[in-house]
């Protein structure tokens, strides 16, 4: 059993434990029920699939499905191909992104371009209207630091000399890819649309899924997620004990 455990908001934090054997996960609750109890202080699981949610007992866990965490999970082919009716509007946008920019696309280089990508993050941060960037940027500067070592693809939308957009990613295996940070400057219509396309054409090639990650309760980036058509809607459970 492997256990990740942190502290956050004044309060002991476990991510659901990694196990050889999934049927010990009422035991390895125990051991973090255990764990918590030496400290003097308020803790949750959090993060746990819905199968594991079922495994425990609702008589002695308070189990909570937490809907801002869910993750949304797509088809790679419909992020490369954007085929359909459905996807008419994103074709629209990056064929007018293409008609009124001249642009370039290519991957980061960790020696050249972390000042630009960090440039684009300050300027996006003054636009949001939420106060989650600030965990953003640390988590941000920590894979632009280690984005070799994690094999991290990051991808750069360019007009002209200008960064406009940037999308980190990784790929797992050839069954699935996760999309940790898109950023865009939204004064040039149709760079997320673009920068979206162009990553996932680049990165995710011979890869099934792609997990772009929750909303974090965000209404403006859960409609954007959903324009997008997930094929699943992954959710996560929070446990605390009775």
């Amino acid at each position: 059993m492997v256990f990740v455990k942190t502290k956050c908001c004044g309060k002991n934090i476990y991510y659901p434990p990694l196990l050889k054997n999934e049927s010990k996960l009422p035991e390895a609750i125990e051991l973090i029920v255990k764990d918590a109890g030496q400290e003097d202080m308020p803790f949750q699981i959090i993060s746990l699939a819905k199968e594991q949610a079922e495994c425990l007992d609702p008589q002695r866990y308070d189990i909570t499905m937490k809907r801002d965490s869910s993750d949304y999970v797509y088809s790679t082919s419909d992020l490369v191909n954007l085929s359909g009716k459905r996807f008419h509007s994103k074709r629209n946008f990056i064929a007018r992104f293409q008609k009124n920019y001249e642009y370039t696309f290519r991957t980061y280089d960790s020696k050249a371009d972390r000042v630009l990508v960090m440039e684009l993050f300050e300027n996006w941060k003054e636009t949001v209207g939420h106060e989650i960037w600030e965990q953003e940027e640390k988590l941000l500067c920590r894979a632009l630091d280690w984005c070799d070592g994690l094999g991290l693809k990051i991808g750069l939308l360019f007009v002209g000399d200008k960064l406009v957009a940037f999308s980190v990613h990784a790929v797992d295996n050839d069954t699935i890819a996760f999309t940790f940070f898109e950023k865009a400057d939204t004064g040039y219509q149709g760079a997320y649309q673009t920068i979206n396309q162009l990553t996932a054409e680049a990165f995710f090639q011979g890869v099934k899924y792609v997990n772009r990650e929750d909303d974090m309760g965000i209404e403006g980036l859960r409609k954007a997620k959903l324009s997008y058509h997930p094929i699943m809607i992954v959710d996560k459970y929070k446990v605390r004990v009775r």
